[in-house]
């Protein structure tokens, strides 16, 4: 936005006028993934200490955000999250799929307390520590277990 809008504000009430005009129009006070795009940015920057090769892939859906080689040269996947505080983070369908699979070779990577004050923390393996409150059974398996007269 430009300052020209606020350079005949000069009181509170005349930027909150503004504010809900934004509002109003459909302008909003960040966009939809901010927290998501600032994760992944801040990650990639700081995971360069510990992995070379780093490439988003996050738009393929693997169930995993970047690739990328550890010290050894083997390949790593790893899962992003994005938190503006501290909580529990899920790993749903794909991502959680992509645990299971790849295991060792699978970190899951925190980003919390965006914006104010990021830290960033790797779980490697997140399928070994997390907990699994969900069993998806296919349509196709339940429709082939034993029919009951």
């Amino acid at each position: 936005m430009s300052p020209r809008y606020l350079s005949c504000c000069t009181k509170d009430e005349e930027f909150k006028a503004w504010r809900e005009f934004f509002k109003q129009v459909g302008v909003r006070e960040s966009p939809d993934n901010g927290v998501e795009d600032f994760a992944m940015n801040f990650a990639i920057e700081r995971l360069q200490s510990l992995f070379s090769e780093i490439e988003t892939v996050d738009h393929l859906n693997f169930g995993y955000d970047l690739q990328a080689k550890d010290k050894a040269g083997e390949r790593v996947h790893i899962e992003m999250k994005g938190l503006s505080s501290d909580n529990d983070v899920e790993l749903t369908g794909n991502e959680a799929d992509a645990a299971d699979r790849y295991r060792d070779s699978f970190y899951l990577c925190v980003v919390s307390m965006i914006p104010n004050l990021p830290t960033i923390r790797l779980v490697r393996n997140p399928a070994s520590v997390g907990k699994k409150d969900k069993l998806l059974i296919p349509e196709a398996d339940w429709k082939a277990g034993q029919p009951v007269p």
